[in-house]
């Protein structure tokens, strides 16, 4: 990132004792989270964070005690590959799913947040290749260099 102006701050989301995780979907996201921390470790505007809960409720007290000010974007997946315990009775909070259970937990008025908020959802593609899209799975590699480029 060239932009001194541009701070990141990526947070993930575990379950405790790795409950409900999906071993394929674990592995893959370690690896971006690997390669991700290895570009960026020298970066003092980047920052990695792993916050373990239990369930829903430990998600939404996690999200509630950032400060939600200090986030102009927050960007969050929908759907595919959580681990529904980390979730698990957040859909009460989603009217119509548009956002996701995150996305429309961040975005409620309750959190008096300022920013904005981003929801990617994956998009699975038949055949092999095409940009952004690695077996079927979205590049997010691609996605971040690309960002970092830009900013």
């Amino acid at each position: 990132m060239t932009n001194p102006d541009i701070n990141l701050t990526v947070i993930r989301f575990m379950s405790h004792n790795h409950v409900g995780e999906d071993e394929r979907e674990k592995k893959l996201d370690d690896g971006v989270v690997t390669w991700f921390w290895v570009k960026n470790e020298g970066n003092e505007r980047v920052s990695y964070k792993e916050v373990v809960v239990k369930n829903g409720a430990e998600t939404l007290a996690a999200i509630q005690a950032m400060n939600v000010n200090d986030y102009d974007l927050w960007i969050t997946g929908r759907r595919e590959g959580i681990n529904p315990k980390i979730i698990e009775g957040l859909s009460t909070w989603s009217e119509d799913h548009q956002l996701g259970v995150i996305g429309e937990t961040v975005a409620k008025s309750v959190f008096a947040s300022e920013g904005s908020v981003l929801v990617v959802q994956q998009q699975v593609r038949n055949q092999k290749g095409g940009d952004g899209f690695l077996n079927g799975k979205f590049d997010y590699k691609s996605l971040v260099s690309l960002w970092s480029c830009h900013n």
